[in-house]
């Protein structure tokens, strides 16, 4: 049994307490890159953002040009 995503701590803890070792180190594991990957979508995201703010100021510059 692996703990919920969104179960409430209490649930969580009396959860991790009934599983296997292995089961709380995979759940661990398993969270762990969650919030990697939650912390690299927002990163690149910002990249994102960034990238098409410089297309709109190249494309302004090059209005201005014509």
């Amino acid at each position: 049994m692996l703990v919920k995503a969104g179960a409430k701590p209490a649930e969580s803890a009396a959860r991790r307490a009934a599983v296997s070792p292995w089961e709380a180190e995979l759940a661990e594991q398993i969270s762990a890159q969650r919030a990697e990957i939650e912390r690299l979508t927002a990163q690149l995201q910002g990249e994102q953002e960034a990238q098409k703010a410089s297309i709109d100021c190249l494309r302004a510059e090059l209005q201005g040009q014509k």
